[in-house]
């Protein structure tokens, strides 16, 4: 499904609406729906029907008020506060608190209500609907909306409910940042599409559950705004795993190759490898130092192990070619995870980098290793880099700040510009593919953020990859899976206590799940 940024929304609002789509009924179906999704949430939690709806002066307070009349007509008792004059409102607002007027519905003025009226209002009412600002705000919230923010979010009631139109009001569109201050919805109405700043962090928390509204946009007039930003759901990653023929065999599933491991490092390759058999590859060799290889056998008997020539800081030049020989037997080859660091180490995977005739998955210290990212435009095969912030702020010479604050454009440039498939891992894992397509992972939990989870990530991208997905699909999938895995480890478990061994260990629940 699309992902749009607040310019991309604005420019098909504005197309519909240049041929002959009208604004008001844009607003009509916005406000309509956003009500009807209070009332089913009022009738299953069996609470009262008040609600004390706030609205600015542009269509997002337009909205507001279209839900003020529908909740109206519905037996609500309704509360309207206004943040501006209505000769700051819009034309399709304005057209909407007339007919609000004329419903008799009890509209205030911010300006003209002592704090404590506001804060008492706030304090009684079961719903409040926040329609004061949308996602194409920029800078800092200010003056009245400010205040509001605050007041509401000092003196709700515990037993409340916020719903936000679109977007919680201090939320950017763009970003997901807070805006100076922003309200914490409990639900949120997004109109028509999902938008990149409530995919990322921390707008996805502060919009609580999210449903998308249908407000009546014609396909022509989307299918006219080329959009690079997308995300996928239960379904769409259903159909993105790979086919298991009833008459297929291990070597029908593939081959995964790990290359990894280091004197204290052995479990790293081997959660990749079991991860990768998890996921439904036919075959796991781990390529790890001669002298942790009997360690590493004894990890999991259905992990293949081959030493690998070694110093005392882990795998040697001299292991090439028995690496080249795995790389000749196998589908995909996984490195990096638990690989070290060393001159050794960086003459090893910048050849791989140059010479490698099958897919490669760049991890962890082989990411670290990379001295030249422009080596990987040498790369005539697919290739997957899968770093966690760290390592992507290292990459490009940057701090970890830059590389969080510009996570979509960072992953869709980079991807791009060295043709590879970027999977930058974090909190709302975004995918780059060197078309320029750009996937928000919608997946996770706080549980993954624990030692190894990011090999057990590497492990299902092989597995998939070996099993015959596209790159890019199982770039896509692979987080999918991981984030889903972590989901349901944090409800059987719990997410402080979820360790890497777990996540592996509901792969399988997950593929259930989708299939």
């Amino acid at each position: 499904m699309i992902v749009l940024a607040p310019e991309e929304m604005q420019e098909i609002d504005q197309l519909a609406v240049n041929k002959g789509f009208p604004e008001l009924l844009l607003m009509e179906e916005a406000g309509r729906s956003t009500a009807d999704l209070i009332c089913e949430v009022q009738r299953k939690k069996n609470m009262k029907p008040r609600a004390l709806i706030f609205c600015h002066t542009g269509n997002n307070g337009g909205d507001g008020l279209v839900v003020a009349r529908y909740l109206d007509m519905w037996n609500f008792d309704i509360k309207v506060i206004l943040t501006g004059t209505p000769d700051k409102f819009s034309e399709v607002t304005q057209t909407n608190y007339e007919l609000c007027k004329m419903r008799n519905i009890n509209l205030f003025t911010f300006s003209d209500m002592k704090y404590a009226e506001v804060k008492n209002l706030i304090k009684e009412r079961e719903f409040i609907v926040d329609a004061l600002l949308g996602t194409g705000i920029k800078g800092e919230v200010r003056g009245a909306v400010a205040e509001v923010i605050d007041l509401i979010e000092k003196n709700r009631s515990s037993s409340s409910l916020v719903f936000s139109l679109d977007i919680p009001s201090g939320i950017s569109g763009r970003t997901g940042e807070v805006l100076g201050g922003a309200l914490q919805a409990d639900y949120t109405a997004v109109m028509a599409f999902p938008k990149t700043g409530l995919c990322l962090y921390p707008g996805v928390e502060y919009a609580g559950k999210q449903k998308i509204i249908d407000i009546g946009l014609p396909g022509s007039v989307t299918n006219q705004v080329t959009v690079r930003t997308f995300s996928i759901s239960d379904r769409e990653a259903g159909n993105l795993i790979p086919d298991r023929p009833a008459e297929g065999y291990k070597g029908t599933f593939g081959r995964v190759g790990v290359i990894g491991g280091s004197p204290g490092m052995v479990g790293a390759p081997c959660l990749t490898g079991l991860a990768a058999l998890k996921v439904g590859s036919g075959l796991v060799k781990l390529g790890i130092p001669e002298s942790i290889q009997a360690t590493a056998a004894g990890y999991r008997p259905e992990l293949l192990t081959e030493g690998l020539s070694d110093d005392s800081q882990g795998i040697s030049r001299k292991a090439l070619p028995r690496i080249k020989k795995i790389e000749k037997d196998y589908d995909v080859l996984a490195v990096g995870p638990g690989l070290g660091r060393s001159s050794e180490v960086n003459y090893i995977v910048e050849t791989l980098i140059k010479e490698a005739e099958i897919p490669l998955i760049l991890d962890a210290d082989a990411l670290n290793e990379l001295s030249a990212p422009e080596l990987l435009l040498t790369r005539d095969n697919p290739t997957i880099l899968t770093p966690h912030p760290g390592e992507m702020a290292n990459l490009l010479d940057i701090n970890i700040s830059s590389v969080s604050s510009r996570r979509i454009p960072l992953t869709r440039e980079f991807a791009s510009e060295h043709g590879v498939y970027l999977v930058l891992k974090g909190a709302a894992t975004t995918v780059g593919h060197p078309n320029g397509d750009l996937y928000i992972n919608p997946t996770g939990t706080q549980g993954l953020a624990t030692a190894g989870s990011g090999d057990v990530l590497t492990g299902i991208i092989a597995g998939l990859v070996a099993q015959g997905a596209d790159c890019g699909d199982a770039a896509v999938l692979g987080p999918y899976l991981h984030g889903m895995a972590g989901e349901l480890g944090s409800k059987e478990q719990s997410a402080p206590g979820l360790t890497a061994g777990d996540i592996i260990d509901f792969i399988p629940d997950v593929l259930k799940k989708l299939l």
